[in-house]
């Protein structure tokens, strides 16, 4: 199967999950709407993206988040980074699509925790990938967010501050059976740069 990277749609309703799916889960969730997916490096296989992309759906990854109250730092943000792009070859993800930063519930001062964002988008870039943030709790205001080196923002359920570029992805609400699967439901919007996130599909 041929692929390429397209922006997800501005209203596109998707999910993201930890679990594997196939061309059955995958057809099942198609049917139920879904038009992208996000699923989580190191467990998406090459594959599981034939699955999806061949069900209809755009596919986007995220790396999984680390233990709540985890240490942030360049080095750290560095390793992970690396990690990051070694998965997504390994899971013939290609360039251009964006790679999600899942930070959550790290512990540090405000600059450790951009220190590891940017060390871990600089990785994500310099690999050819777009880096986008998933922003979970943390110890930044919004122009910090804003300041970092990622290009795309996912609002996660928390109380969380708006980056001074908005988000281009929203968790909607507590996670939720669809298709037969316990999943996390978004949805796509621009941000206030008219930027979406970027998805790669069957050619």
């Amino acid at each position: 199967m041929s692929y390429a990277v397209k922006a997800v749609p501005v209203g596109a309703l998707g999910f993201d999950c930890v679990i594997n799916l196939n061309a059955v889960t995958a057809a099942k969730m198609a049917a139920a709407g879904m038009k992208y997916c996000v699923r989580y490096l190191g467990s998406l296989t090459a594959k599981e993206v034939s699955a999806i992309t061949g069900a209809g759906m755009g596919v986007m990854a995220v790396c999984y988040s680390r233990a709540p109250g985890w240490a942030p730092s360049a080095s750290v943000g560095a390793q992970d980074g690396a990690q990051m792009i070694a998965h997504a070859k390994a899971a013939g993800l290609l360039p251009g699509m964006t790679l999600w930063i899942d930070f959550e519930g790290p512990g540090g001062t405000a600059a450790e925790q951009m220190e590891y964002i940017n060390a871990a988008a600089d990785a994500v870039t310099a690999a050819g990938f777009i880096a986008g943030l998933y922003v979970g709790l943390s110890a930044l205001t919004s122009a910090q967010l804003f300041s970092t080196h990622v290009h795309a923002y996912w609002k996660s359920l928390s109380n969380v501050p708006t980056p001074n570029c908005g988000f281009q992805q929203f968790q909607l609400y507590p996670s939720v059976t669809v298709g037969g699967l316990f999943v996390d439901l978004d949805v796509v919007q621009q941000d206030y740069a008219h930027r979406q996130p970027m998805m790669m599909v069957a050619a």
